[in-house]
This record gives C-alpha cells, structure tokens and sequence, in this order.
C-alpha cells in the first residue's frame, strides 16, 4: 500500500523519510525432523512500486523488548504519489496504528519479523506476489488473527533522537551482554545451502554504531495484553486456541508465546470465515517464527501427514500459551 514513510514527533525535531524495504526469508523448518531446509522459493516480499505515502507522528511509547520498542501513532496524512497511481483503502485519519521500531543493532530481527507479517497475508502458498486485496478473504491471516500489516522500512545514516532517551534504554545486565555491532542469531542461520533467504541483502548484515539504519514496521495497534485472569475464561481460551489453530494450518509456530504478545484485537479486525467471528484477540511479535511447509488444503484432511503434522503444532502452541500463561 505504501512505498514511503514520514515519520514526525515532540523529540523529532526533523521529519525523517524512511523508504519500503525488503525483508528477510526464512528457511524451512521440518518439525517431524527437526532440521532446517533450503527453500529457494521463499523470496522476500514483493516491494509495491509508486504507491502511497503514510505520515505518522509519534507519540507515547506502549510496548518495548531486547529487540525493538513500539510506539503509538497519529496518522497524519495518506497519499497517492505524483506518478498519478491510485492507491485504494487509503487509511482513515482516525485509524490506530503503531510503529515498531528496531534498536540500532537489530534491523535484521525485524526484517525477518517483516517477512512472517508478509506471509500471513494468505494461508496458503504460492501466492506470495499477490496483493493483500487479491486474497480471497478465507485465506486471510493478517488483519484476521494479526494486526494489519502495512509495511517495513528504513532510512539508512539518520539521528533519530528517542535511540537516545529512555525509552531506549535497557536493563544493565542485557547491555553488558549487548553488541552493537551484531544482531541476535536466527535459528536457521547455521544451514548453509542455497536458498531463497541466501540472497537476501539481510543474510550477513552487520550493524554500525558510526553509520546507523533505522528499521521499523507499521502496523494495526491492539490493545492490552492477555492477564492471568483472561487465560482462565473459557471463551478466551477458545478464542485464542483458534487463532493457534489458524496458525498452525498456514505452518507458522509463533515461538515465543508469551502473554505479552497475545493482545486484545485491533478494532479493524475482520471476520475469520474458517471459524465465523470476529476474534477477540491477536498473536503480534514473530521474530521468533519458524516455518514448516506442509500442505495447507491436505492439512485440512483427517489421516494425512499434513493433517498430522498440523495437529502436532497445534499441541504444540496450546502447550506453550498454557504454561506461559501462568507469568502474565
């Protein structure tokens, strides 16, 4: 939808124009085996070329973590570029957004988060060069069971003032284990085969303290995160053991399904047909996403192996969102 991106705020005295970056693939994760496998055919996403361009002004941070602090934002103004392209749905002023923002030595981190928000437009594979409004609403992840996604850029050499403030600081115990000149590891790092995340300008990125990128995501703000209190109501655990279970069949296990990444639904959220209703909560946070790649429509079918491998991540994740729930 959108090709660039202005960002503005109090402790932004200088708009800062960030452009529409790619992401970064990952490889395939066979559960029933537990390795890693090339797959030359996960490309990174397909960039919109001349599309619109989003105006946010930042305003109070809600959420921030070891790779990345979210802010809230006010949409100040979404417009189609002079080449005289339309671009359709542009947002409402009135939308809730926020803005992701990596920490100077984790845009990695979030260019492969990027790229799970991306896949999640369609359930289904094969499908990856279509647009989010070329999917049929059946197959629709983002916007169903995670927030609208609506891009990741970046803006290489700039100052961007909060990296300095608080909001940007973190527990002294992390900072003495932290290296501003490497991102985290990702898991299927160590597989060494050709694949499509071999191409990626991502694979052997290493940050710059002296020549910093900004890295961010926009996307649909939820609200509060799951309680304890939320995880023993019945029609939350249903709920939520739904959009696992949506998860699941698209082969995505979350990996780090903690109560603070399950949130109550963004008020632009859609009806999931495979379920009819509109979910009350949504899975955010996907740096931590692997990706098996079964069968979708066969993982639907009772005796597969899809069927079962889908069931057995499933567990899986039902597992995981029951003990971490205890920690809200």
């Amino acid at each position: 939808m959108f090709s660039t991106l202005t960002l503005t705020g109090h402790n932004i005295p200088n708009a800062i124009m960030l452009t529409r970056a790619e992401d970064l693939p990952s490889h395939q994760f066979d559960h029933h085996k537990a390795v890693y496998h090339s797959k030359p055919t996960w490309h990174p996403s397909r960039l919109p070329e001349n599309a619109g361009h989003l105006s946010l002004k930042l305003t109070e941070r809600i959420s921030w973590g070891r790779s990345a602090v979210t802010y809230a934002v006010e949409v100040v103004s979404t417009t189609s570029q002079e080449s005289g392209v339309t671009v359709s749905n542009l947002l409402s002023l009135k939308q809730e957004l926020c803005v992701k923002v990596a920490r100077p030595n984790r845009c990695r981190t979030l260019a492969r988060e990027a790229w799970v928000y991306n896949k999640l437009r369609c359930r289904k594979s094969g499908r990856e060069g279509w647009s989010y409004d070329q999917v049929p609403q059946a197959d629709r992840l983002q916007g169903v069971i995670a927030p609208h996604f609506y891009g990741f850029f970046v803006a290489d050499q700039v100052s961007f003032p909060p990296w300095t403030s608080e909001d940007f600081q973190i527990d002294r115990r992390q900072a003495t284990a932290d290296d501003m000149t490497r991102d985290d590891p990702l898991d299927d790092d160590l597989l060494g085969s050709s694949g499509g995340k071999d191409h990626s300008i991502w694979r052997n990125w290493r940050p710059d303290p002296f020549i910093p990128m900004l890295a961010v995501i926009v996307m649909s703000r939820g609200g509060e995160t799951c309680k304890y209190a939320d995880g023993l109501d019945t029609s939350t655990q249903e709920d939520i053991f739904a959009i696992l279970s949506d998860l699941s069949l698209a082969s995505i296990v979350h990996g780090d399904l903690r109560p603070a990444n399950i949130v109550r639904a963004p008020a632009s959220t859609v009806l999931c047909e495979r379920h009819n209703r509109i979910h009350k909560w949504n899975v955010i946070d996907f740096s931590s996403a692997v990706i098996d790649g079964y069968d979708v429509e066969q993982a639907e079918i009772k005796g597969t192996s899809h069927y079962k491998a889908k069931k057995a991540l499933c567990g899986l994740q039902e597992m995981s969102f029951g003990e971490h729930i205890w920690y809200a």
